[in-house]
């Protein structure tokens, strides 16, 4: 009896130190049995040996009262304790899943979990009762083939039916997009990313995660206006620990002047979850500080693991998505030009017209541009010198501003003035010159081309 019993209680207490679930403390019932099974086997030993007492008044009692007494605190425990350990009372589930089937979800909709307790019930009242048996549950390995949550809401998109959550589950709007609905569920509206972003961006953190790009709610905040960002993420492989992003806002010296650290997910699709080649939507909210003071910042963005001492663990290296200029007021007009002219660049900057002025070895060019469409990506100037011949004397490249003023900063509308100077050779020669200017992306050496042809325009350099 002792082997039999022994091994079931350290089967089950062995077993249930490793099965990391919820609701554990219920599958500790057999070990709790055996133990009681023992303890009645201990008293009955006690209460035989007692017989044996010389006695014969005090071997017929005590057995008795010894039997009684283990029986006082089971029973007494029972009395107390009735009301918090009787369940027949509780029909939470059944009333919730009474409300919710009736008017709620429409024909053949999906129901989605990330626990299957959540469904059982729903089961239970279609495949005993028969109500609703258009419903389809689905939660994580129902099948092998869709271990977590975010493959069982790819399935239940992929069919084209209504799918609704069962629950709210913070965190999981960075897969899909929901919306609160009546009696508890939650609509899934779809993917929560159905674009490309504002501002792409390809950028890699170690051989784990991309940073595909990212929105802004406003483009050039004011002082104290508050900054959304959306970052968008895709894993490259399956990821082992739960981490968490950041987004700072650093100055010129790459000093934090405001952040945002959460972690993208929550508990219901945490990094550990994400799968290889989705891409998710992370949302951050930076300020609405009324001491941040006009000026271009840099996005500083990465990601992190908590370890268990609290240290933090960095997943690569913080990256540079891009820039947000805080602006007090936008510049529209150019003011007087000296020398007008007119080119459009891809239908996103415009050239109103130039100045020229000698120092000595040196010509500066001033370059006036006109915002049409707010550009995504950091363009860079060139200014090219050309003799009456053609062959380049002369040039400068640069981003706006002697890079101060990227054009992912540019407003819709917004003037620019924008300074190159140019270094002369010391034995140019008098002559009839004429400058090249164009807007190229560093990166890739792409040009924007010019509406109408070609992907610069000349302009006359004074004499």
């Amino acid at each position: 009896m002792l082997a039999l019993t022994g091994l079931i209680w350290l089967g089950t207490v062995a077993f249930n130190l490793v099965y990391t679930i919820g609701d554990i403390y219920v599958l500790f019932i057999p070990a709790y049995l055996v133990a009681v099974l023992w303890l009645a086997i201990g008293v009955a030993a006690i209460a035989q040996a007692l017989t044996k007492i010389p006695s014969p008044r005090l071997a017929a009692f005590t057995p008795l009262a010894l039997t009684l007494t283990f029986l006082a605190l089971p029973i007494w425990s029972g009395v107390t304790h009735f009301r918090t350990t009787n369940r027949s009372w509780n029909w939470d589930e059944r009333s919730r899943w009474e409300v919710i089937l009736p008017w709620t979800p429409p024909a053949d909709a999906v129901l989605v979990s990330n626990d299957r307790n959540d469904i059982m019930p729903m089961w239970y009242l279609q495949y005993v009762e028969h109500k609703r048996p258009d419903l389809l549950g689905l939660f994580p390995l129902i099948t092998p083939d869709y271990p977590a949550i975010g493959q069982v809401l790819d399935l239940a998109l992929s069919t084209g039916r209504p799918v609704y959550l069962v629950k709210m589950m913070p965190g999981i709007d960075i897969k899909v997009e929901t919306k609160p609905d009546y009696n508890q569920l939650w609509q899934v509206l779809g993917p929560a990313v159905t674009s490309e972003p504002a501002y792409p961006r390809d950028i890699r953190l170690g051989d784990a995660v991309k940073l595909v790009g990212y929105d802004l709610s406003v483009r050039s905040p004011r002082p104290g206006e508050g900054l959304h960002v959306s970052l968008y993420w895709e894993p490259l492989r399956p990821l082992d620990a739960e981490y968490h992003s950041f987004v700072h806002l650093v100055d010129a010296t790459s000093q934090p002047v405001i952040q945002s650290d959460h972690q993208p997910g929550g508990v219901f699709y945490p990094s550990t979850l994400w799968q290889p080649g989705e891409q998710l939507r992370d949302e951050h909210t930076l300020w609405k500080a009324e001491d941040i003071p006009p000026g271009v910042y840099r996005l500083l963005v990465g990601l992190y693991a908590l370890a268990a001492d609290g240290s933090l663990q960095p997943l690569g290296e913080p990256v540079v998505a891009g820039e947000v200029a805080v602006k007090d007021t936008i510049q529209t007009e150019p003011g007087t030009i000296s020398h007008p002219a007119t080119a459009n660049f891809d239908g996103q900057i415009e050239l109103l017209g130039y100045d020229t002025a000698r120092q000595p070895g040196k010509l500066a060019v001033t370059l006036y541009w006109r915002t049409l469409q707010p550009p995504a990506e950091d363009y860079a100037v060139f200014v090219h010198l050309l003799d009456p011949q053609g062959p380049i004397v002369a040039q400068h490249d640069g981003q706006p501003q002697n890079g101060a003023y990227p054009t992912s900063v540019w407003d819709i509308g917004e003037v620019v003035a924008d300074e190159h100077v140019l270094d002369l050779p010391a034995d140019l020669p008098p002559g009839s010159y004429r400058l090249r200017v164009g807007w190229y992306l560093p990166a890739t050496g792409d040009r924007l081309p010019v509406v109408g042809g070609g992907d610069s325009v000349e302009l006359q350099v004074p004499d």
